[in-house]
């Protein structure tokens, strides 16, 4: 498009304009303009209107145009901004003020305002950045052997834990514990634990039987079998003597010999017991009599007497006797007869003690007397 003049002058003159009137051979008048004119100004008509319209139709139409360039542009502006960060608000028709406000807005690199690392995860002397402050770290580096670590049992056997110091390790620092007491000398023989082999001092099964100087099992050595203490059935207060004291146990028995006495009840019946000589009148060889027994006694008697009331006579007792050193006739005998204040029965009976129901022990004994049934009778019995 040609460019428009630009230069147009007005008509300048003084007063009112002035016309010629002129008659016409048709009866008609024409009109011509008699003003003088200080200045001819320049002719505007159609064609002048014409090229300005044209003008203003092809500007608006650029101007639409550039419009739409910038609207267009803006969309694209907002895509980009929305694209490097969605958080960012942009208003929906956005002024070019607006979108450079919300440019300034984008976060540049990464978000890290949700990091949780700090200074003490980082190797000393490295930096990072971690909520959009700058920290350095605090980490060391380890090198060489490591110690001391902590350890802690795991509760399973075979298995237990080590615990390094903080700090950052590249893979070739060992860590370990000191335990002087990890040696092979404490660990059983043929056993290996973590590469050692025990060689602890051992001893096999033994007997030590108690004499009257201390015998000793070695401290720091492994027991391969039963250690037997050997003990003794008559280790009890009653064997040793009075005053005395072995192996803890304090003596009760007296020295001298050992005896016991009491009252007993008779059988209320009779039993057989075996004469030691056929009876001389009658010749049987067993006699029916009622007894006594006595129990609870810890020595076996050498002499024994028991007496009591004959069952008829009421001035006469019953007596039995029962001595090692007068038995010439057998080796253990019970002699039975009556006595007065008169006079002694020479009705003697001679029992065996070691047969049928009678007999003498180290836990008491069963005697004949001829006593009623019943009846209680004093007996004496001496070790």
């Amino acid at each position: 498009m040609a460019d428009l003049k630009t230069d147009f002058k007005d008509d300048i003159y003084q007063g009112n304009r002035k016309y010629l009137q002129t008659k016409n051979e048709d009866g008609t008048v024409s009109f011509s303009d008699a003003t003088q004119y200080e200045q001819e100004g320049d002719y505007f008509g159609a064609n002048e209107i014409n090229a300005i319209s044209q003008a203003v139709n092809e500007a608006q139409n650029k101007a639409d145009q550039a419009f739409q360039s910038a609207s267009n542009g803006k969309e694209v502006i907002k895509t980009a901004i929305a694209g490097k960060d969605p958080s960012v608000t942009i208003p929906t028709d956005a002024t070019f003020a607006q979108l450079v406000a919300a440019i300034g807005q984008i976060e540049t690199g990464v978000n890290t305002d949700d990091a949780t690392a700090t200074a003490e995860y980082l190797l000393a002397g490295l930096t990072m950045y971690v909520k959009g402050l700058k920290i350095t770290g605090t980490m060391p580096a380890k090198t060489g052997a490591e110690n001391p670590a902590t350890y802690r049992k795991s509760g399973v056997a075979g298995k237990f834990y080590l615990k390094p110091p903080k700090g950052y390790y590249d893979g070739t620092v060992e860590v370990n514990h000191t335990d002087v007491n990890f040696i092979a000398e404490n660990i059983k023989p043929g056993v290996s634990t973590l590469g050692i082999t025990g060689n602890m001092a051992s001893k096999g099964a033994a007997t030590i039987t108690p004499g009257t100087t201390d015998q000793f099992i070695a401290a720091q050595q492994y027991l391969t079998g039963v250690q037997t203490i050997k003990g003794d059935a008559n280790l009890i207060s009653a064997n040793i003597l009075q005053g005395k004291n072995i192996f803890g146990v304090a003596g009760s028995a007296v020295q001298g010999k050992r005896w016991a006495s009491g009252v007993s009840d008779t059988s209320v019946s009779g039993a057989g017991f075996d004469y030691v000589e056929p009876h001389p009148v009658s010749g049987s060889v067993t006699a029916t009599m009622r007894y006594v027994i006595v129990l609870g006694l810890n020595f076996t008697p050498s002499y024994i007497l028991v007496t009591g009331q004959h069952p008829s006579i009421s001035k006469e007792q019953v007596v039995t006797i029962y001595d090692t050193f007068i038995n010439r006739y057998y080796p253990k005998t019970f002699i039975c007869f009556s006595i007065s204040s008169s006079y002694v029965s020479d009705v003697t009976y001679c029992v065996k003690a070691d047969t049928r129901l009678a007999y003498v022990n180290n836990t008491g004994f069963l005697a004949p007397i001829s006593a009623p049934a019943g009846s209680q009778v004093r007996w004496i019995a001496i070790e």
